[in-house]
């Protein structure tokens, strides 16, 4: 069987063997796996990209579209504000800061508890 289904291991084929009847144990179907030489013919190996990807690309365009952000919240009295304070809390930096007022708008308004409902972590 393992000569059939050359991409079988011995595991694969002890739960074959098994479904079928056989009530040989595994130690036994790896000993006779391993007595055989027979091994687990892997396909072939991927080609790997030659040369380098544009990070740099990448790279600048999440730039741009952080400076875009900025340049919202800062347009924004309210938004600013919201942004300073969100910012001088320790642990939160730019980027987080402005996620949390792009996900949680009404961040400002709330309690904690109805905050800790919006963001999916305690029942209301």
């Amino acid at each position: 069987m393992a000569n059939e289904r050359r991409r079988f291991g011995y595991r694969r084929l002890f739960v074959v063997l098994r479904r079928e009847g056989e009530p040989s144990g595994i130690n036994r179907i790896y000993r006779l796996y391993r007595e055989e030489e027979l091994t687990v013919r892997r396909g072939k190996a991927r080609r790997k990209a030659i040369g380098t990807r544009a990070p740099f690309l990448i790279e600048a365009q999440r730039e741009a579209v952080d400076a875009e952000i900025n340049a919202l919240i800062q347009s924004n009295s309210d938004l600013a504000q919201r942004f300073a304070i969100l910012c001088s809390i320790p642990c939160i930096a730019a980027v987080s800061g402005a996620m949390l007022l792009i996900e949680m708008p009404a961040l400002g308004s709330l309690d904690e508890k109805q905050v800790a409902a919006l963001a999916g972590l305690a029942p209301i």
